[in-house]
């Protein structure tokens, strides 16, 4: 038979072990909640259905920028490209997507991001397929 103080001792160790799980799954709840709260775990706003057309991305760049004067040839050329670059990656869009994809994608910051100007679409932007373009660069 085991001495008195090890039985004890081990109870103690048990109850001890348990309290940390449960502590360590309250902080693990309360962060996962928290971080809920701030949007971090929420999908991209307005996903695009997985085989949008040509008229879903041209009304999300419509509704997304109204204060710009977009060139219509353009956007159609945009969509198009766009559309074949989602065929050809397999990708999911999304609203955010499209947005960026779209300024990246045209002449808007070679002008100093000027809303006043005509936004042309130059290339669709991909840094692995066409690497020297940099929307950034100045003129």
């Amino acid at each position: 038979m085991a001495p008195e103080g090890t039985n004890r001792r081990r109870a103690m160790r048990r109850r001890r072990f348990l309290s940390r799980v449960v502590l360590g799954g309250l902080t693990l709840a309360g962060g996962y909640l928290g971080l809920k709260e701030w949007g971090v775990f929420s999908p991209a706003p307005f996903v695009l259905s997985s085989a949008p057309d040509q008229a879903q991305v041209e009304r999300v760049v419509l509704k997304s920028f109204p204060y710009l004067d977009l060139d219509h040839d353009s956007l159609r050329s945009f969509s198009k490209a766009y559309l074949g670059f989602l065929r050809t990656f397999g990708r999911s869009p999304s609203k955010q997507d499209i947005e960026e994809k779209f300024l990246l994608s045209t002449d808007f910051f070679r002008n100093g991001a000027d809303e006043s100007q005509t936004v042309r679409f130059v290339s669709l932007y991909d840094p692995y397929y066409n690497p020297c373009y940099s929307p950034f660069r100045e003129a």
